[in-house]
């Protein structure tokens, strides 16, 4: 038994106040001399018997009294589990109570009053050792408490045994634990998905409402953010009104979302987040159905003015959770990424498509079907013969837009496993009818050989160099590239640069000052720039030329001297070639490339180039032979700016004479112009937000749109304008698939987008016990089997159940007690006169009454008592 008030106990010594009252009012007996004396000694030995026996009652239940409400003062606490406990000490207490009262009351020789009272004592010090001193505060189980339940929602939580989910069972625990809960505890619901969600109308104070919404939950298709739906958790318990506040995680064993939960979590000490999970073997620690939780310096704890777990109360949170296991065989391919090999698709213009399938089971599969659909309908399909457990594959397809406009391209898979969800995935793709260009060639050579132009025409757009000048648009419909040429010095006749996604300076030396500034400003609103100098560039102008408002640096870097190749000859005498080094690729197109071959950029011979250097913040895309920079980039603004370093006329290298010159142009131009192009594919996000500048008519100024999710619900949503940009305020996106955005009364489409899921939820892989266990000790996480063993306790507390009141309740009962008592012995011991003296007004006794009475009062057997006196005081009592 706990002592949650132990310094009362030290109030234990008043006991001995009804003793010293008993024993001072004790008499000793006297002995008077009368013959007739010895005819009432069995009377008189009789009554004496009777006379101790009502003392010892009467001091018995006044000592009790005492001890019962000193006790009561000290708050004891019945602890779960140690029931006996408490029934020894009761026990032992009693034995030495009544030892103590008989060696006073009773007529024992002095030798054996000394045992008696030593014997006493010694059982009240057994009695005293089965108590402990315990916390201030303690949680009884059946007392009102803060429930945060954290479910997993992710993808794997709709794996099973064949009868139910783990998602299902999940929410079977919770509902079953709502149902015990006592009228004024709370439920908070917070889903763990991809972006932590906190059900609406948390912390619930009606729980029958709680119950229900309950039953509605869904899992979602993704992955599952622990640590945030834990810390969230605990935020939601800082607003409810109860001491005892537990956080309850329902998830399954996948080894990523443990690793995510160690990762985002503190060590123990300074998380707060304690987890209990269904375990195959049960901790010796929590045998009892009680968890034993860590030591405080172990403990998560919580502070308001810090992310964590522990409250600036002295209330801290528990927490627990039920740990699903996924089954020892696993059957699980996904697709995992469908790529466009492409930064801008054009219609009509063929495109790479990279579909990857990976093997997240355990066991071997074969003769994977792979197909890639068009919005909806089968484009082409390939198989995979065998994917072993743990790995990719990736199948290529070559696929063209005929038509412009958006379009889902899915790929997607063809077999029976254990997760359908990751068969398939989407993504949404931007088809426009053809990038424009416009070539601003400032060559003064009369030979197009030798002008840059003409070879930038030729590799992107050789129609523009057959069009007659100022010609009409017959025939662009099947050009993916409609590059525009014009001279440097009719550059001020453009009225708009917005027509182009990209401008590219061909042998420009210089431009005016208000052409350059209109060029910076289309780049940071999203355009694209190529800067190809030629032998005539003018290095003060481009080295100096900067963004107006923020003076930032436009080139990417900086232009030095023209150098002309002069190599050290070789021991046989040959003059090295400088070419293109095939090892260093700065960007992802530029390493699909080289990797794939079929190229003859090692036979480029260059004679003149530009020396540069780099900025820090460019990224040197390819490299000469010699360690100089071939093309140099940067981002500026939402825009984008590319150098290079060798011109393309004749004179300078024999570039435009390779088959890889017309591939390597496509590829940068098309990420160049790309770059004011909005992503139509994103991740789960809580706060999503769609630039529809490109989508909505400025005139119509329309503020609401309504959104279509994977789910088949639907919401409005608010669209806000500044200036004449119009921005969607989709908010929280969580739900892989494809979302479409409508316009709220004709329901006509505006636009459409994808999100995506996190490719390592497929994996099937679970945490092992070891590593479980360490996680268990760096985190400070315990693991339950049943929402029955969440009365865990935090470190503050004890579980079981105070009893003061009770013991309250008893001391009343034996007051009453001892009153009757007192009132049955007085009745008792009152000396009466006889009816018929009475009547007669005589006093008549069988014997003597003085000499009698005079006995028995000095013995200590008799006394007279007047009426309304008390008759402990006369017989000694206290």
């Amino acid at each position: 038994m706990t002592l949650l008030n132990g310094v009362a106990m030290f109030a234990v010594l008043t006991v001995i106040v009804p003793i010293l009252i008993h024993l001072r009012k004790r008499r000793k007996s006297k002995v008077v001399d009368w013959p007739a004396m010895h005819f009432l000694t069995r009377t008189v030995t009789s009554r004496r018997r009777g006379v101790t026996l009502e003392n010892l009652l009467l001091l018995l239940l006044r000592c009790l009294l005492v001890l019962l409400f000193v006790l009561a003062m000290a708050r004891p606490a019945i602890e779960s589990g140690r029931t006996f406990s408490w029934l020894i000490f009761f026990l032992l207490a009693g034995c030495g109570l009544l030892l103590l009262t008989m060696a006073i009351v009773s007529g024992w020789q002095l030798r054996n009053r000394i045992i008696g009272v030593i014997a006493a004592a010694l059982l009240f010090a057994v009695a005293t050792a089965t108590l402990s001193v315990g916390p201030a505060s303690l949680v009884d189980s059946e007392m009102d408490r803060d429930i945060a339940l954290v479910i997993d929602s992710s993808m794997t939580m709709t794996v099973g045994d064949g009868e139910a989910s783990h998602f299902e069972k999940a929410i079977a625990q919770t509902r079953s634990l709502v149902e015990t809960l006592t009228g004024n505890s709370t439920v908070s619901i917070v889903l763990a998905g991809p972006i932590t969600e906190t059900v609406e109308g948390s912390p619930f104070r009606n729980l029958r409402r709680a119950d229900e919404v309950l039953g509605t939950l869904a899992p979602v298709a993704g992955d599952s953010d622990l640590g945030s739906a834990i810390q969230q958790a605990t935020s939601l318990l800082k607003r409810t009104p109860n001491t005892r506040k537990q956080v309850l995680l329902l998830t399954d064993d996948q080894l990523c979302a443990w690793e995510s939960l160690e990762n985002t979590l503190p060590l123990a000490g300074g998380s707060n987040a304690v987890a209990a999970g269904e375990r195959r073997s049960l901790p010796k620690s929590l045998s009892n159905g009680n968890a034993s939780l860590p030591a405080p310096s172990s403990r998560p704890s919580q502070r308001e003015d810090e992310v964590g777990f522990e409250t600036v109360s002295s209330a801290e949170i528990a927490c627990a959770a039920i740990v699903a296991h996924m089954p020892k065989k696993t059957t699980n391919v996904s697709v995992d990424r469908l790529e466009i090999k492409s930064s801008l698709v054009t219609a009509g213009r063929p495109v790479s498509i990279e579909v990857e399938v990976r093997n997240g089971g355990s066991t071997t599969v074969q003769n994977v079907a792979v197909k890639l659909l068009v919005d909806g309908r089968e484009a082409a399909a390939d198989s995979l013969i065998q994917v072993e457990p743990g790995v990719s594959s990736t199948v290529r397809f070559l696929q063209a837009f005929p038509k412009s406009g958006q379009h889902v391209v899915s790929g997607s898979i063809e077999i029976a496993d254990q997760l359908s969800e990751d068969n398939r995935i989407d993504s949404v793709i931007d088809v426009i009818p053809h990038l424009s260009i416009l070539v601003v060639n400032g060559s003064t050579d009369p030979d197009p050989a030798q002008q840059s132009a003409t070879f930038v025409q030729l590799a992107l757009d050789p129609t523009s160099l057959r069009e007659p000048p100022n010609g009409d648009d017959i025939g662009n419909a099947n050009r993916a590239i409609i590059a525009t040429s014009i001279e440097a010095s009719r550059l001020e006749e453009i009225d708009s640069l917005e027509s182009f996604q990209l401008v590219m300076l061909c042998d420009v030396p210089r431009l005016p000052i208000d052409a350059a500034e209109r060029l910076a400003r289309f780049v940071q609103e999203g355009g694209g720039l190529w800067v190809i100098p030629g032998e005539q560039a003018d290095t003060s102008f481009y080295n100096h030329w900067r963004v107006p408002q923020s003076d930032e640096s436009i080139m990417p870097a900086q232009l030095g001297q023209r150098t002309q190749w002069i190599g050290e000859p070789t021991p046989d005498g040959r003059i090295p070639r400088l070419g293109v080094a095939l090892d260093v690729a700065g960007r992802p197109f530029i390493s699909d490339l080289f990797e794939r071959g079929g190229h003859d950029l090692a036979d480029i011979s260059l004679f003149q180039f530009w020396s540069m250097t780099p900025s820090e913040q460019a990224i040197v895309g390819m490299r000469l032979t010699n360690g100089e920079s071939l093309f140099a980039e940067q981002s500026l603004g939402r825009g984008r700016v590319l150098v290079q370093s060798v011109s393309l006329a004749r004179r300078d290298s024999t570039f435009p004479a390779t088959l890889g010159f017309p591939v390597l142009m496509h590829l940068w131009t098309h990420h160049l112009a790309a770059s004011h192009t909005v992503t139509s594919n994103i991740e789960p996000t809580s706060d999503f937000l769609t630039d529809m500048s490109e989508r909505m008519d400025p005139t119509q100024r329309i503020g609401t749109l309504q959104l279509s999710e994977p789910s088949g619900s639907k919401r409005e949503i608010t669209v806000s304008w500044e200036q004449d940009s119009p921005v969607a305020q989709v908010g929280r996106v969580a739900v892989p698939g494809i979302y479409e955005l409508k316009h709220a009364k004709t329901g006509a489409p505006v636009t459409s987008f994808a999100v995506h899921r996190n490719k390592d939820e497929s994996d099937l892989s679970a945490v092992s016990e070891d590593r479980l266990s360490e996680v268990s000790r760096e985190l400070g996480i315990e693991f339950i089997d049943d929402v029955c063993q969440l009365a865990a306790p935090v470190v503050s507390e004890t579980v079981g159940a105070e009893i003061w009141d009770t013991l309250l309740f008893t001391v009343l009962w034996l007051l009453a007690g001892e009153s009757l008592v007192t009132k049955w012995i007085r009745s008792r011991r009152k000396v009466a006169p006889t009816k018929a003296s009475e009547s007669n007004g005589l006093q008549v006794n069988p014997f003597p009454v003085a000499p009698f009475a005079t006995a028995m009062k000095s013995s200590g057997l008799w006394e007279d008592v007047s009426k309304g006196e008390s008759v402990g005081a006369s017989v000694g009592a206290p």
